[in-house]
């Protein structure tokens, strides 16, 4: 069965001299329920500090 969805997660991260790091990974999702439930717990992954920034979106494949 393939995915009808997939998870966008952008990680944006700050080095010590505050240097900006982007990056993204797309993870395939079967269900937009299975979908918003993965991008919660990556968004939980954010520093409360600012040095690391997590962005996520589903979209339909």
């Amino acid at each position: 069965m393939s995915a009808l969805y997939t998870l966008v997660v952008v990680f944006l991260a700050f080095g010590p001299a505050g240097e900006p790091q982007m990056h993204v990974e797309r993870f395939p999702e079967p269900s937009m329920d299975r979908c918003r439930k993965a991008a919660q717990e990556l968004e939980q992954m954010a520093m409360p500090n600012g040095s690391l920034v997590v962005r996520t979106r589903c979209i339909e494949s």
